[in-house]
């Protein structure tokens, strides 16, 4: 007698390729606070980013950080410089892929839609102390821009409080690829 497939045995619904697999997950209007850059990383891919900043908490604007690796005239190249430096070139279009959020050596902040027809948003906090992090997803009936505009003001208090350091916003266009931190 042939034993059952261990997947067949012990599931009853297999899906490829999910679309809906951040949905299925965090529980609305939750926050995870204290959880790993890593848990942060299985869902960052899966949404859509509407807002992004990185933080001068760790590391100042104006000192040096560990080299980093972006696309240069049809070649990867190795940079150096200042967290400032790196900002600048790292933020210049096409210059990213593959994006590795850690390369700011400093807390990265995102605001996130998961499904654009509706008012589903996601909450994502990379501290450098990566088993610091912090993730939510909340509904509400408030418009994007008012979304976007409460999230920036966040932002914008806390670093003003000196929370955060100085704080920059990340254009989207360096979101590219698989994205990770």
């Amino acid at each position: 007698m042939k034993q059952p497939n261990f997947l067949d045995k012990y599931f009853d619904v297999g899906t490829d390729y999910p679309t809906n697999c951040t949905e299925a997950i965090l529980p609305l209007n939750t926050l995870y606070n204290y959880i790993s850059s890593t848990f942060l990383n299985g869902f960052i891919n899966y949404v859509t980013i509407k807002k992004a900043y990185v933080c001068g908490r760790y590391t100042k604007w104006e000192e040096l950080i560990d080299p980093v690796k972006l696309y240069d005239k049809g070649n990867w190249t190795t940079f150096e410089g200042t967290k400032e430096k790196i900002y600048n070139l790292a933020i210049e279009p096409e210059r990213v892929f593959h994006t590795k959020l850690d390369m700011f050596h400093d807390d990265i902040v995102i605001l996130a839609k998961s499904k654009p027809e509706e008012k589903y948003f996601w909450y994502f906090w990379f501290d450098m102390d990566v088993s610091d992090c912090s993730i939510g997803r909340f509904k509400t009936d408030i418009s994007e821009d008012e979304v976007i505009e409460d999230f920036s003001n966040f932002i914008k208090t806390n670093s003003s409080a000196n929370e955060l350091g100085e704080v920059k916003e990340l254009p989207l266009n360096i979101f590219q690829g698989w994205i990770s931190f």
